[in-house]
């Protein structure tokens, strides 16, 4: 799941790492799904739970302080703890509601935005963060 608004620079890494992914995987494995979500995940939901998933990967903008394009796993205790989304929705009842409803397992993969300026493209961080981050997860697909 790929959150984040395009439109507002690095708020737009989610659904910029679902965007290539989708083109990429969606050729090769047949039993992954990416859904760019943009700003509204709670309107993928349903689909989620039709998909019945083992495991669901949330990826979102995330301000922790860190150096911009810096990427972390947040456990699932701390998102209420932390200001890891830059929109409104609170993952932690969307984290909640899809663990109660699918049983999967869910990660929250975080990556420090530098500019969340509206109308204003990705920041050299960011982009060399979400090239990081698909080469990991097609590395980790095709030796699973």
């Amino acid at each position: 799941m790929g959150i984040g608004n395009p439109e507002s620079s690095d708020d737009g890494l989610g659904p910029e790492i679902a965007n290539v992914l989708a083109d990429i995987i969606g050729k090769k494995y047949s039993d992954v799904v990416i859904i760019n979500c943009c700003q509204s995940p709670e309107n993928f939901t349903s689909l989620i739970k039709r998909e019945k998933p083992s495991h669901i990967l949330i990826i979102d903008s995330c301000i922790s302080g860190k150096k911009p394009g810096s990427i972390l796993l947040v456990k699932p205790s701390r998102i209420k703890n932390m200001d890891v989304s830059t929109h409104r929705l609170p993952l932690y009842l969307l984290h909640d509601y899809l663990k109660r409803e699918t049983g999967a397992n869910i990660i929250l993969l975080g990556i420090e935005p530098q500019n969340m300026t509206p109308g204003t493209s990705l920041s050299e961080p960011a982009r060399h963060a979400v090239s990081d981050v698909v080469k990991f997860l097609l590395d980790f697909l095709k030796n699973r």
